[in-house]
């Protein structure tokens, strides 16, 4: 596969993770993720890697954009959750100390 249809992929499978997260549906993002890792490998692992194509560095650009983007959505995923926990563990306190008091 040539380098600029391996970035295509990439693009491809970043924008279909982007699309994931900002359904939230983290379980296709991680599986998309799972897909991506052995192209990200390839494209990036070879020694006569050139971004001094015009293509391919506007493509890289848009590559790191859309990672940005993913990894913001899960930072606020994560915080999410975070305090959601925060909430289950309140309301188990509640209920162990009804249930202390009964």
């Amino acid at each position: 596969m040539t380098k600029s249809k391996e970035l295509m992929a990439l693009l491809t499978l970043s924008k279909a993770m982007l699309a994931a997260s900002e359904g939230n549906d983290w379980s296709s993002v991680t599986e998309l993720e799972q897909q991506r890792v052995p192209l990200l490998k390839q494209f990036f692992d070879e020694q006569d890697l050139k971004t001094s194509s015009p293509d391919i560095r506007a493509h890289l650009e848009d590559l790191i954009a859309i990672n940005a983007a993913i990894q913001c959505k899960s930072e606020i995923e994560k915080q999410n959750l975070l305090k959601q926990l925060g909430s289950l563990k309140r309301i188990n306190k509640v209920v162990d100390a009804y249930e202390m008091c009964t």
